[in-house]
Parts: structure tokens; C-alpha cells; sequence
């Protein structure tokens, strides 16, 4: 356990490096807020700092980049840990999905019309199909996605609760 200690500790300091980059890249030279949530940002910071994979950190860093430029007002602490849940392949299939779907419309699973979205997250994941059909179930189960109970095709869209978590991890507004 000691020995781990120092390893992780320099690994996390390494993730909120790479995503401190990322949220100054994201911010640029605007003016940040001075009346920021410092219990939001430092609640960021802790979900944040053992995030090593790169699509995630995005998600942090323009978490982080909307609280330093005041524009993280509805964004709910709870989200963090449904974020936390989040792998590469949930965050690409939440982000094709989210641009796809109208919040609380659903679309069927096997349609036409749906399969050029399995194919989209099936490309820009690298996974095969039943992947895909894996993350969706995640979504779903974390409140992100949500299924029609009551139509023939089984049916999946972005609940909203999903759009909120979706609209909070989108790069601030100039």
C-alpha cells in the first residue's frame, strides 16, 4: 500500500495536468469567473484526478472550463458520478447518440435509420456492434438513455437527465 501511494499520487497528478491543458486550451484568453463554485470545481477535480483516458478527460476539462467561465449554474454534483461510470466507448456512444436524439424522443433499435447510428459509434469507437449494444444498456441503466416499455421495436433515446449531463459536458459558449 505505501508503495502504491507515491505511483498513484504521481499519476493523478499527471491526469489533472493533461486535463488542466485540455480546460486552458478550452478557455483561451476569455476572463475567468471570479465567483466560481469552489465546492463544484473541487468536486470536479476529485472525480477527475484518476481519469488517464483522453475522451474522458475531455468530458472533465470542458466540465471544468464551463465552472471557471461561470457557466456551470445547473450543473448538479450528482452527474459527476454518473460521468465517473462513463467508459470511452459510453462517452462516444452518449455523444452520437445526444446529437442524434431529440431529449425523451426514442428511436428504434433496428431500424434503418438506426443502423447508420450503430455504424457511427461502431467507427469512431473501434468496437464491434454488440459493443455498442453494451453501452447503450450502460446508458440506460445510468439514467442516461432510456427505453419505450411500451412499443414492438425495442426503442432507446437520451432521457433528460441525459440531455442535462449531456448539455454540462459540452465546451463552454463563447
Amino acid at each position: 500500500m505505501y508503495v502504491g501511494d507515491p505511483i498513484k499520487a504521481a499519476r493523478q497528478k499527471k491526469n489533472l495536468e493533461r486535463i488542466a491543458f485540455m480546460v486552458k486550451d478550452i478557455v483561451g484568453n476569455r476572463t475567468l469567473d471570479e465567483n466560481m463554485s469552489q465546492t463544484v470545481a473541487e468536486s470536479v477535480l476529485e472525480a477527475a484526478k484518476d481519469q488517464d483516458r483522453e475522451p474522458l478527460q475531455a468530458i472533465w476539462a470542458s466540465l471544468l472550463a464551463r465552472i471557471a467561465l461561470g457557466q456551470a449554474k445547473n450543473i448538479r454534483i450528482d452527474y459527476f458520478e454518473t460521468l465517473k461510470k462513463f467508459e470511452p466507448i459510453d462517452a462516444i456512444t452518449f455523444e452520437v447518440l445526444s446529437k442524434q436524439a431529440l431529449v425523451g424522443r426514442v428511436f428504434p433499435v433496428d431500424m434503418n435509420g438506426w443502423k447508420s447510428v450503430i455504424d457511427d459509434i461502431r467507427h469512431k469507437a473501434e468496437v464491434d456492434q454488440d459493443d455498442v449494444y453494451i453501452s447503450l444498456e450502460a446508458l440506460v441503466q445510468m439514467d442516461c438513455a432510456q427505453r419505450h416499455p411500451s412499443h414492438s421495436l425495442p426503442m432507446i433515446g437520451i432521457s433528460r437527465r441525459g440531455g442535462k449531463i449531456y448539455q454540462a459536458i459540452q465546451p463552454p459558449q463563447a
